[in-house]
Parts: structure tokens; C-alpha cells; sequence
């Protein structure tokens, strides 16, 4: 033991694999868990519904307080720890099931430890070594590595305070999930089911719904139950009746019209540059995200990008399972490789409007390749984009600006939190410990305001 009570083990010291098997009984409910359901201690499906187990079905059942790790692709984030109760909850023989056998050790530091970016790069360092298609790590390939553990008092403050920064990233999380579903509905209701046309063309004729074309009387029955409508400034803004049209084959706003997404955006995907996984490594360190199809795939130190895009997916992982693209809204300086279309807003559509415009279409009929999955320049451009007026397109990118410069200031402060929690990781759990240094500057960066 060191003079400072801090003493020296390996994993395997600490805690175990579990390779319980979940029995299943006959057409038994489970709520099955795979690697992609959860990333970095989110359970992304918490409603997934449920499939009918079979007897013979190799699963692994869990238990709370144990911690789920992917053994394939280690540094993706594939991993959380269980919280919950449950006895229908049933993962992938694809996890380690980790739980601890010690008491020197308080399970939500092990946890910290486990995911923190110095052991994350060792155990893809030792996924990669191994021969097989994917890199994948075992536990007795894992359990040798040492680790340093203080008293269980300091654990506990150690894990207080990373985990108060990892509360405070969450909540801005949750707050920009919050603003994305404001800005949805707020396209839903203008641009999909015309609640100020409604309105308009309802107190012009008296509130007689019969007199709406059939496919929109429903709506219009809706809209009379409402008290709160929009305001009159607002329904300015939009026409009082409806006309067919051929292209859409449905009933839009008088005197708008139908587009081409080509029309309305500008493609930037002649300045893109793929890189290999060679040419970012002699890129590095950097600070610039390198962003591919779905996602930020590495940081690099140059970029060929500096403003506000939107990236939308264009071959390998494409759409989701109901048939949405893709997407990513990006800001500031960075690089894009040739596997997402890089986009702007233009002709007096914002980029956040065409964002909240192509985040629910159905891309299905667009997509070329049985294989490998593309959406072409060509298709991308062919999509109908219902074009309102002048003035409702300006409303409507001004209300988009005010939701995503919240969205903007809360990404740019969850990334300072970031940066500050895995700067301080490395101190805290090599026993480096200033309190109330590390205190002033979680408060710092909290207060983060420059974008």
C-alpha cells in the first residue's frame, strides 16, 4: 500500500465476466438488448417492445449494478451500467456481463474507469491486435490490466465529481432533444398539417369544417377543440383556403408551391476529402471533427469546412429502420469525408429549415444499391419540398434561429464539459486530487457561454 493508501491491482482483481445464461420459458415476453441499444451509458430503446424468447435462445441475463461492455468495436461506447431491476431484461452474448467481486472498490469508480478514454484506447489497442473481422476483446484478454484504486471515500468523491460534470452533460442533452422536438412540431404544424391555414380558413367561413375538402376536415374538427391558436400576427402569415395539387397528389395552402430539394439547397461535396485511417493518424493530435456518414469518426488538426452545414448521410448507413435519413447539423470548423453530403439552405430556406424538412421524410424511394446503400446528388435533389411564401419561409427560419442558437450554446457548453472531464480523469484517478481547484473549474466551464 503507498503512503497515500492508494494500492495497485489488476481488473480481474476487481471484477468478473458473467456468463449466466438467460432460461427461457416457453414464448417467454423479454425486452432484449443488443450492442447498438445502448452508447455511452444511454439506453437508447428504454420502450423497445418486447420479443418472444424461445427455449435453446442463447442470451444472457443481467442483473442491477452490473456493467454492460461490447466486446466488439471496445471504443464505440457500447457500453452502460444496469440501474434498474428487471428479470425480463436479457442482453447479446456479445457483452461482457461485468459485475464486481470486491469490496476495495466502489462500483461506480470501477465504471468511470472502465469507460474513461485512457482504458477505452488500451482495450481497442487490444481489439485490433487480434485476428478476426471485427476488433473484439475478451475479458481474460482485459483482466491483467493494472489499476490503481484510493479509499473508498476518495472513490466516492472522485466519482461525485465526474459525475456531477456527466449530470450537467446530460441535462444539456436533454434540453437540445427538447428544442429539436419544439422545432419538429413547429414545422409539423405549418408545413404538414397547416394548423394557421386551418384557422384562416375556418373564421373565414364560420367555422363550417364541412367546408373543407374531406381529407382535411378531421384537422379542422382539431383545430376548433383548441383554445390556444396561433396569433393573428402569425396567421398573417399563412393563406385562408386550399388547392390540389397534381405533384403532391394532397391538398396544400393556396398559392404555394412545390420545389425540388435541389431547388432549395446548396451541395458542397466537391470539397470533400476522404482521408484513410493513415493519412488522420499523421493528422493527429487535433481538435477538428472528422465526420462521416452518421457521425463524428475522429478528430484531426485541419479542416476544410467553417460554418453552419447539414450532413446527410449519402452511402453505407443511410436511413433508419422507419425509413428517415441520417442526418447531422454541424457548426465551425471541420472535415467531411465522401460518405456525407455536405448542405445548405438557400433561395430563402434556412439550413435549419431544410433540416427539420428532410429529418422526417421518408427516403426509401430514394435509395439506390442492394448492397451498399446510396443516396445520390440525383435522387437527393428530386425530392418535392413544399414552398410557402416569402414572408412565412423568413418567419419560420427566424423562429428556427432563436431554437438553434439555444441548441448551438448548449452543444458548445456539454463539449467544454466534456473536454474538461476527460482532462480531469486522468488526475483524479492517478491521485492528483485539488478539490476545490477542480470545483472552480467545473464552475468555469459551466458557465461557458462563448459559441
Amino acid at each position: 500500500m503507498s503512503k497515500n493508501g492508494w494500492q495497485d491491482f489488476t481488473l480481474g482483481d476487481l471484477i468478473q465476466n458473467k456468463s449466466k445464461r438467460f432460461e427461457f420459458k416457453n414464448k417467454q415476453k423479454v425486452v432484449f438488448i443488443n450492442t447498438g441499444d445502448i452508447l455511452k451509458g444511454i439506453f437508447l430503446h428504454e420502450n423497445k417492445i418486447s420479443s418472444l424468447g424461445l427455449p435453446g435462445q442463447a442470451k444472457k441475463a443481467i442483473s442491477k449494478n452490473d456493467i454492460l461492455f461490447s466486446e466488439i468495436r471496445p471504443a464505440n461506447g457500447r457500453f452502460a451500467l444496469v440501474e434498474f431491476d428487471s428479470d425480463i431484461h436479457v442482453v447479446s452474448t456479445k457483452f461482457m456481463v461485468l459485475s464486481l467481486i470486491s469490496k476495495e472498490v466502489y462500483l461506480k469508480y470501477v465504471y468511470l474507469i472502465l469507460t474513461s478514454n485512457l482504458y477505452l484506447s488500451e482495450f481497442q489497442r487490444i481489439a485490433e491486435s487480434r485476428s478476426g473481422t471485427f476488433p473484439q476483446i475478451t475479458f481474460d484478454a482485459i483482466s491483467y490490466l493494472p489499476i490503481s484504486l484510493p479509499p473508498l471515500p476518495i472513490q466516492k468523491t472522485i466519482t461525485k465529481i465526474l459525475g456531477d460534470l456527466d449530470a450537467r452533460i446530460e441535462l444539456n442533452r436533454k434540453m437540445n432533444e427538447n428544442l429539436e422536438a419544439i422545432a419538429q412540431a413547429l414545422f409539423q404544424s405549418w408545413f404538414v398539417d397547416f394548423d394557421p391555414v386551418l384557422d384562416n380558413f375556418l373564421v373565414k367561413n364560420d367555422n363550417n369544417v364541412e367546408a373543407l375538402p374531406a381529407p382535411l376536415r378531421k384537422n379542422g374538427a382539431i383545430r376548433l377543440e383548441i383554445s390556444k391558436k396561433n396569433t393573428p400576427k402569425t396567421n398573417a402569415l399563412f393563406p385562408s383556403n386550399f388547392i390540389f395539387n397534381e405533384v403532391l397528389e394532397k391538398w396544400i395552402p393556396e398559392g404555394w408551391d412545390v420545389k425540388s430539394f435541389g431547388e432549395v439547397s446548396q451541395c458542397f461535396d466537391s470539397k470533400r476529402i476522404p482521408l484513410s485511417k493513415k493519412q488522420r493518424e499523421e493528422k493527429k493530435p487535433g481538435i477538428y471533427p472528422y465526420h462521416g456518414a452518421t457521425s463524428i469518426n475522429d478528430y484531426i488538426n485541419e479542416y476544410v469546412f467553417d460554418d453552419t452545414y447539414l450532413l446527410l448521410g449519402e452511402d453505407g448507413s443511410v436511413i433508419k429502420e422507419n425509413g428517415t435519413p441520417f442526418i447531422q447539423y454541424v457548426w465551425g470548423k471541420i472535415w467531411v469525408n465522401n460518405h456525407a453530403h455536405v448542405l445548405k439552405g438557400i433561395n430563402g430556406i434556412s439550413t435549419e429549415h431544410l433540416m427539420t424538412f428532410i429529418r422526417q421524410q421518408n427516403m426509401t424511394a430514394y435509395i439506390t444499391g442492394a448492397v451498399q446503400l446510396k443516396i445520390n446528388q440525383g435522387n437527393m435533389n428530386s425530392i418535392p419540398f413544399l414552398f410557402s411564401s416569402a414572408s412565412t419561409n423568413a418567419s419560420f427560419s427566424k423562429e428556427l434561429k432563436d431554437i438553434y442558437q439555444k441548441y448551438k450554446l448548449n452543444s458548445n457548453q456539454a463539449l467544454s464539459l466534456t473536454k474538461l472531464r476527460d482532462t480531469l480523469l486522468p488526475q483524479l484517478i492517478s491521485g492528483k486530487l485539488n478539490v476545490p481547484r477542480i470545483m472552480l473549474e467545473i464552475k468555469k466551464a459551466a458557465n461557458q457561454e462563448k459559441l
